[in-house]
């Protein structure tokens, strides 16, 4: 028996600095693991067609925020903004981008988790913003109000549109059918001699209540970018859904839908997708408009208001040129969108 007990003992003996051993390596392994270290970013290393001008890194412990300034972590082609630190994410956020440029973020091993530990070696990662930046002459967001978010200001005068929290991106703005509308005296047309593309998302509620269409012997397009004079002044008219002669298309009601609206200054001609599907244009013998979306109504002094649009217009953004078929594939984005900034 005694025999017995010792042969246990010589057995255990063996068994627990191994295991020992085993838990000195799982402990290496662990503490390995948790070096101070970046785990993600937004956007992701090489991304492309980025819009958001907000950056976040996160690390995989909570981060001493003294340690994070612009020594520590820099931004190159002139790229700028200010940095916040909450727990283990660092939030950059921009003044937003210049178009199709590669930007890159280098994080320091100056950085330090609360503990005083450093990043464990330094860290960039790079993206480049979206082309979609480049030519805007204008961008409603539409977002309880009419303003134009660009640098160039061309405000919407708003006729009675109506905010509506119920937008594809955000708010929209909404028309009844009977009165409601929103004008702009600036002539997009003004400096450009090819073409203006613009982008929107609508949801018809049902048809618009319109009275027939009197332009006055002007030759009216789906989207018509050229200037008129109502007097006293000039201005451009953006919408479609128009009668007699001029080119229209039917639109579904219920529901968002997004339209990229191309109209060639060269040639007058007019070009038209519908949730990133090119869409061919009817012309009408006259009547009533259906769908008609009307973002300027003011015409010539011979002309009346008319084809007030019934549902939400959402994100219409104008540029002085075409936009390719990458482009209106990003704003389309499956049917989601995006906002540009």
């Amino acid at each position: 028996m005694r025999s017995r007990k010792l042969f246990k003992g010589i057995i255990l003996a063996g068994i627990i600095p191994l295991l020992l051993a085993c838990g000195g390596e799982a402990s290496k392994k662990e503490n390995l693991q948790a070096d101070f270290q970046v785990i993600s970013t937004t956007p992701a290393a090489g991304s492309a067609g980025v819009l958001s001008p907000t950056i976040t890194i996160t690390f995989n412990r909570e981060v001493n925020g003294t340690t994070v300034d612009g020594t520590t972590l820099t931004m190159d082609n002139g790229l700028t903004g200010t940095i916040e630190t909450t727990a283990n994410t660092v939030t950059i956020t921009t003044g937003g981008y210049s178009a199709a440029v590669v930007y890159t973020i280098s994080v320091g091993t100056g950085i330090t988790d609360t503990g005083g530990d450093p990043l464990v070696s330094p860290y960039s990662f790079s993206f480049t913003a979206s082309s979609l930046l480049a030519g805007i002459l204008a961008n409603y967001h539409l977002d309880g109000d009419t303003l134009d978010s660009s640098p160039n200001a061309k405000h919407l005068n708003n006729y009675g549109l109506t905010s509506s929290t119920s937008g594809h991106i955000g708010g929209a703005m909404a028309g009844d059918g009977t009165a409601a509308y929103a004008r702009t005296l600036y002539d997009f047309s003004a400096g450009n001699t090819s073409d203006v593309t613009v982008s929107l998302w609508m949801k018809r509620v049902d048809d618009c209540l319109c009275v027939p269409l009197a332009v006055g012997g002007m030759d009216w397009n789906l989207m018509q970018l050229t200037s008129w004079t109502d007097g006293t002044t000039s201005g451009v008219q953006a919408g479609f859904g128009f009668i007699g002669n001029t080119p229209f298309v039917e639109m579904p009601f219920g529901s968002f839908h997004h339209v990229v609206i191309e109209y060639s200054m060269s040639s007058a001609t007019t070009t038209l997708w519908v949730d990133n599907t090119a869409t061919p244009l009817s012309y009408g013998p006259g009547g009533n408009a259906r769908g008609g979306l009307i973002l300027s109504a003011s015409l010539n002094a011979t002309s009346s208001i008319h084809a007030f649009f019934n549902g939400d217009v959402d994100e219409v953004v104008v540029w002085n040129r075409k936009l390719d078929a990458t482009e209106r594939a990003e704003l389309y984005n499956g049917g989601a969108g995006v906002a540009i900034p």
